[in-house]
């Protein structure tokens, strides 16, 4: 820049610049050392391996893990960082198979005792579907109410413990027994999927097999699933029993629900277990079977009757408001103050509960809706009021629960204890006889095998009766007398058409469903103690015709002859249940105190392990049904957490004490678990 003369440019701003004194500047920030405490042992990743240091002089800066056997400073981070490394992981599995030795192994007496409480606790909380997390509130508790209790002081069972109690000590063992029994004897297996409540897709399986005189349903195993095609479960089920080594030949039959991926014609489960065992029986779930012709043929009745029953549901499903009046209008017409059923599209023939209940209610109802509809006259209000002000539908539910009685009473005769696979044929062929008594003429029901009959074929049309011969129940009878004053004939004629049109989809869903041709229906007839005390069949080499396998088990000769020479036993009664009958003759021994039938046992025993029904999978006290009910239960939303080697071991405890006959409280802990 140019500047005039004189003039001197300007001068720059001074920087203030702080003076730091010299001490200040050399001295440093002094380093912050974490100390010790105490809370980090009650964290549950820390628990159990750590502790403050007794090696170093200012143990008050280091931890110790007494896994790993080493020190090392003490912050949050540096613990952590511990923990995750590999070293520690390695030694923590080490140390865990250590401490499984000292839950197996004790010799001190109080040690037993406190061993003994341990596994009863765990036990109590497999039987009763209780979380694991409360085993430290209950030993708090214990420990309270018995101070002096030397037991109890030496517990310390923590979530883990108990896990490692349910797994190593009850899962393990019972699956090693069930595995030793199922590599000596023939088997059933029966499968199903399920989707828990942590949306994981898995696939149960349990194993069916007769043994002394009971019907054993075992739990075998919980398998996830990440191919949920035909091919994908089959390949889980037969890895899940070469890990085991169970032979794949011990498998006598599977049974599963009657999907198109378990049980369909062309590509599914069971087309490819027959491909791979070929003498494997296929056994359809008849409840299934009946349930879906139960389905098809409601469906040639009014839908209205079906949203009927969803409509009032859900409107008193969403406000409890609305059933206060309910039970007033119940209390005036002097209805039970019940409330209504839902429509469940998994429960076998919910329907007929649903209808039952209506009917019950139905002046009530009526009362109700007809308020309703005036002071809320909305949509479905009055789409309510209008069904229920029409009487044809109160006699499609007086028919509806007529015929739903007897397609319940079939299906609850396939979900109990009892072996009764032989009783298949002939409660189809009462049933096909029951169904067509109400709408064909007597005689040719006698005569005729419906079972085989076409319903297209003229000769079955011929022997329709007329509309006003046709049977509807007792109930619908007494309503259609009076509709009939009241009603048009087109209307009356409509309401017939649709019940013999029910009448003959049943008939025909049946015929197609239940396969009685197969011959494993006419080889089970022996079972029957009606037939075996009189000797039909006169020999059963056709049995091991059927079933190869049973060459390896029993003598075909020797068997006919004890089948043969048993029904001149003079104890046997064949009014009895067969469970019984069967058991006089498996007792039965000779003037050496053997078994008089050895080779009949077996092979009445195979047979008797056939699987009658999968209601035990879905539904545990009735055979697969049971299961699912049972893991749902299991795996509660407070357990979504678990483990499937906890859920299995919950399962084999559930399922040891029940085929038992045995509760927590006359569980003997060294007869139930070999160690």
């Amino acid at each position: 820049m140019n500047y005039e003369s004189g003039e001197s440019p300007p001068s720059r701003p001074t920087k203030k610049v702080r003076r730091v004194s010299n001490r200040k500047a050399l001295t440093k920030r002094p380093f912050y050392r974490q100390k010790w405490r105490e809370g980090w042992t009650s964290n549950p990743l820390f628990s159990g391996w750590l502790s403050k240091s007794p090696r170093s002089t200012s143990s008050k800066h280091r931890a110790f893990c007494a896994t790993c056997n080493m020190d090392f400073q003490c912050g949050k981070s540096d613990i952590m960082r511990h923990a995750t490394s590999q070293r520690h992981k390695d030694l923590s599995m080490q140390v865990d198979n250590k401490s499984l030795s000292s839950i197996l192994l004790v010799n001190d007496p109080l040690d037993k005792s406190a061993q003994k409480i341990e596994r009863k606790l765990c036990a109590f909380l497999a039987e009763h579907y209780l979380p694991i997390s409360l085993c430290e509130p209950i030993m708090l508790l214990l420990r309270d109410l018995f101070p002096n209790e030397d037991a109890l002081k030496r517990i310390c069972l923590g979530e883990q413990r108990a896990s490692d109690i349910i797994h190593q000590v009850f899962g393990k063992p019972l699956l090693q027994d069930l595995c030793k029994v199922l590599k000596e004897r023939m088997f059933s297996v029966i499968i199903d999927e399920t989707t828990d409540r942590s949306t994981t897709k898995q696939m149960s399986i349990i194993v069916q097999y007769w043994e002394g005189n009971k019907m054993h349903n075992s739990f075998l195993d919980l398998v996830e699933i990440h191919d949920s095609s035909a091919s994908g479960l089959v390949t889980a089920l037969i890895q899940s029993l070469e890990t085991k080594e169970i032979p794949l030949e011990n498998v006598l039959a599977f049974s599963s629900d009657t999907t198109n991926v378990m049980m369909g014609e062309k590509h599914s489960e069971a087309t490819i277990i027959r491909e791979l065992l070929p003498n494997v029986i296929l056994v359809e779930c008849p409840s299934h079977l009946i349930h879906l012709c139960a389905s098809y043929a409601c469906l040639k009745l009014p839908k209205s009757l079906e949203d009927l029953c969803r409509n009032i549901h859900i409107h008193f499903s969403l406000s409890s408001k609305r059933q206060d009046p309910l039970n007033e209008f119940q209390n005036f017409v002097g209805a039970a103050p019940h409330k209504t059923l839902a429509l469940g599209q998994t429960r076998w023939l919910s329907l007929k509960n649903c209808v039952k209940r209506l009917l019950e209610q139905w002046e009530a109802l009526g009362s109700y809706f007809t308020d309703v509809a005036f002071t809320d006259p909305t949509d479905s209000n009055d789409a309510i009021l209008e069904s229920l002000n029409d009487k044809f539908t109160f006699a499609y539910l007086e028919f509806l629960s007529y015929n739903l009685s007897r397609l319940n009473n079939f299906n609850s005769q396939f979900q109990s204890e009892v072996p009764n696979f032989y009783c298949i044929r002939k409660e189809v062929r009462n049933l096909i006889r029951s169904i067509c008594s109400d709408f064909m003429s007597i005689p040719y029901v006698k005569k005729c095998d419906l079972h085989a009959l076409d319903p297209k074929h003229p000769l079955f049309s011929s022997n329709i009766v007329s509309a006003e011969n046709i049977y509807l129940g007792v109930m619908a009878m007494e309503t259609m007398r009076e509709l009939k004053q009241k009603s048009s004939a087109h209307d009356i004629k409509i309401f017939y058409e649709s019940c013999l049109n029910f009448l003959i989809e049943s008939v025909k869903q049946i015929q197609n469903r239940f396969s009685l041709s197969e011959p494993i229906h006419a080889i089970v007839q022996c079972l029957n103690p009606v037939n075996a005390a009189n000797l039909e069949p006169k020999s059963l080499a056709f049995v091991f015709d059927a079933i190869p396998q049973l060459y390896e088990y029993a003598d075909r000769s020797k068997t006919d002859l004890e089948w043969r020479s048993h029904c001149f036993i003079e104890e046997l009664n064949d009014q009895v249940p067969c469970s019984q009958y069967w058991d006089i003759v498996f007792n039965k021994k000779n003037a050496l105190n053997l078994p008089c039938f050895p080779n009949l046992r077996v092979v009445i025993s195979v047979l008797l392990s056939l699987p009658f029904s999968n209601a035990s999978l879905e539904r545990f006290n009735a055979s697969m049904e049971r299961f699912f009910s049972n893991f749902n239960t299991t795996k509660t939303p407070k357990r979504t957490q678990l483990k499937n080697e906890t859920v299995c071991g919950l399962m084999h405890m559930v399922y040891h004490l029940r085929n038992k006959g045995l509760t927590t409280d006359g569980l003997r802990i060294d007869d139930c678990i070999s160690l």
